[in-house]
């Protein structure tokens, strides 16, 4: 049946005592230790959790032994087996052969006791510091610290750094006081809106040396502010082209938009002067100031200025480099930015659900190339990605310093060739709109393709639509097809710029292989659109604001398309501004195709006052000065004569 019982054992280390308890037959009373048994490494004065297992005991007594088991001393005199735990302060009792014994105080006799000696030392050093986590810009910080050791210290040095720059070559000795304590003073001015990140490092007479945090780890302070301005000036200009995106890396302390900004802008009023704009996460339509959220850590913000300016922070706090700063991102697209005062990489970004996120962007007048996207989140700037996912994900901003190492850019060798699709309309441009051809590429979307970031005030835009396409159906500012002997690209040209030329310009066909044949479609009128040195250009319309095209590349001379035309349509456009005019107007003509250009101006009667012979002309659009100066007031007519079509305007002359 049953054995209960105590072994002693004699090693050469001195007497051991083994308890063996147990049951052949089930529900037997028993005692067992979990912890410490045996190798562990305890501290004095630090608190252990001493465990156990058992049955059928009420009440332990729990004993401690520093000579291998010969002696034994009480810890306490009896608590309930049932909570299978208790706390034990560890005493400054140095030794290598400690053991703890468990024993049923009802039977002392039936114990169980540590398979193996486990040892109680101290640290050559030990530290204990409470760190700093917040204090005032410009004033004085004390650092306070408890130094142990068996020998004595020699010196604690705090070593610190402005956050994000992680150097440390400045240091600051913390004097001794009295017993084990030492403290030194940050001097006032020391300590600025950046914030600090430190260390302490003590060593003792021996040459022994302790790190608190250990390495890896630091201890981070956050500034209190009472105002920061930007790093950088911003542009103003107009709605083309100075729209930028803006954060501030301060947790503010009022979180009220209005009292945020209040007087910290150009000019006296919002709307005329400066327009300030949120896109909540994964919304397409903007809020306007006052009836948007407030600044705050990790998020963007949309402004425009009619001067330069340099953004004013109210009072606030830095964000602690502790921890990763989180930030939830909503499907589609999301504005965000760095909440630190330091740069970091993107690179560098816990992505743990592993979420299919479009590459970063940035905007400095127009989209940054998707192709060459931001590597760096700058603090005071903002940023766009878009999650691709139907729910929200999480990611994790690291904060990671830069210290002037740059991500190495490598060439791409699977990219066959590639054309870039540029657009201006006036000031406002999108410049990074790319297709081409790679060996690891999809027909349909894959990790090479890149969603059309959504516009901002008057602009132009390029995009590829692949809204038929089953797994993310969007417009596309990058599409990278598979090799085939002909290739499509359909895309379409968007401007909310009325009566403004705009120009294309496709780059990059001179580098294709000489085998390679390109032809521009309008998708519209199915006919080839003429372009000459890979640039074509029309004017805006009120009524049209978009224009859709086919871009061919083939291997084959004249490749054939199924309801197109392989001429281009045969037509001229124009119209005149301002009208009514004095004495000048400016008449802007657009041609489908080439050809010999002539203007002529008529009176009211019909007679022919002016020609103009403008010369041969490429396709596009051209602009003719005329100067009424020496007619008299009255209604004119001019032609627009470019051999295969013309057109006729109507325009008022009033001196």
């Amino acid at each position: 049946g049953e054995f209960y019982g105590t072994i002693s054992i004699e090693t050469d280390q001195g007497m051991l005592i083994v308890s063996a308890a147990g049951t052949t037959q089930g529900g037997g009373r028993f005692i067992q230790i979990s912890s410490p048994n045996g190798g562990e490494k305890l501290i004095p004065g630090t608190l252990y959790e001493i465990t156990w297992m058992h049955g059928n005991i009420s009440d332990i007594l729990i004993e401690f032994s520093s000579d291998g088991g010969t002696s034994w001393q009480e810890i306490i005199s009896g608590t309930s087996a049932s909570t299978g735990t208790y706390y034990w302060t560890v005493p400054e009792e140095i030794s290598d052969r400690c053991a703890i014994k468990l024993s049923d105080v009802s039977d002392p006799g039936f114990s169980s006791i540590s398979d193996g000696f486990f040892e109680i030392s101290l640290l050559l050093i030990t530290i204990y510091h409470e760190p700093v986590t917040e204090a005032v810009e410009i004033n004085a910080i004390p650092f306070d610290a408890s130094v142990f050791s068996s020998a004595d210290i020699d010196r604690v040095i705090l070593y610190y750094d402005v956050t994000g720059r992680r150097i440390f070559d400045h240091e600051l000795e913390l004097t001794h006081q009295q017993g084990n304590d030492f403290s030194a003073l940050l001097p006032i001015g020391v300590f600025t809106a950046m914030g600090m990140e430190y260390y302490l490092l003590a060593s003792d007479i021996n040459g022994n040396e302790i790190r608190t945090p250990e390495a890896g780890d630091l201890y981070s302070i956050k500034a209190r502010v009472v105002d920061v301005v930007s790093t950088e000036p911003l542009s103003g200009g107009s709605t083309q082209n100075a729209y930028r995106m803006i954060s501030i890396p301060l947790d503010l302390n009022n979180t009220s938009i209005v009292d945020q900004m209040s007087d910290r802008l150009p000019g006296e009023k919002s709307g005329s002067d400066w327009r300030l704009f949120r896109y909540s996460p994964g919304s397409d339509f903007a809020q306007e100031y006052p009836d948007i959220e407030g600044f705050a850590p990790g998020k963007a913000f949309w402004i425009i200025s009619k001067t330069d300016f340099s953004l004013k922070s109210p009072g606030g706090t830095t964000v602690s480099t502790s921890d990763p700063f989180s930030i939830n991102l909503a499907p589609g697209w999301n504005d965000i930015a760095n909440p630190w005062m330091f740069d970091i990489f993107w690179e560098d970004i816990e992505n743990p659900s592993g979420a299919n996120l479009d590459v970063l962007y940035s905007y400095e007048g127009s989209w940054s190339d998707p192709g060459n996207p931001p590597q760096i989140l700058e603090p005071w700037k903002g940023y766009a990605v878009r999650n691709m996912e139907n729910h929200t994900v999480v990611i994790n901003l690291q904060p990671k310093p830069i210290n002037g190492v740059n991500k190495q850019v490598l060439r791409d060798h699977e990219v066959v060739w590639e054309l870039t699709i540029q657009a201006s309309a006036g000031l406002a441009v999108d410049y990074a709109n790319r297709l081409g051809v790679r060996n690891d590429a999809d027909v349909v979307w894959d990790i090479f393709d890149h969603v059309e970031p959504p516009p901002i005030g008057e602009y132009v835009s390029v995009s590829f639509p692949h809204y038929d396409w089953e797994q993310y159906p969007y417009a596309y500012t990058v599409d990278f097809r598979p090799p085939e002997s002909t290739n499509s690209w359909d895309f379409d040209i968007k401007t909310n710029i009325y009566g403004e030329m705009v120009t294309i310009n496709i780059e990059g066909i001179e580098n294709l292989p000489e085998k390679y044949y390109v032809k521009l479609y309008d998708r519209d009128s199915k006919h080839a659109v003429d372009i000459n040195n890979n640039t074509f250009s029309f004017v805006s319309r009120n009524d049209f604001n978009e224009r859709h095209f086919m871009l061919v590349v083939s291997d084959r001379q004249e490749p054939e398309l199924e309801g197109y035309e392989s001429k281009p349509e045969r037509f001229v456009t124009a119209m005149c501004y301002p009208n009514p005019f004095n004495p000048q107007t400016t008449i802007r003509y657009e041609l489908s195709m080439m050809g010999k250009v002539t203007i002529s101006v008529f009176n009211a009667l019909g007679q022919q006052a002016q020609v103009y012979d403008a010369g041969q002309k490429d396709q596009g659009v051209h602009e003719f000065v005329f100067d009424a100066s020496d007619f008299t007031s009255g209604i004119y007519f001019y032609r627009v004569d470019a051999g295969y079509a013309s057109v006729v305007g109507k325009m008022l002359y009033m001196k």
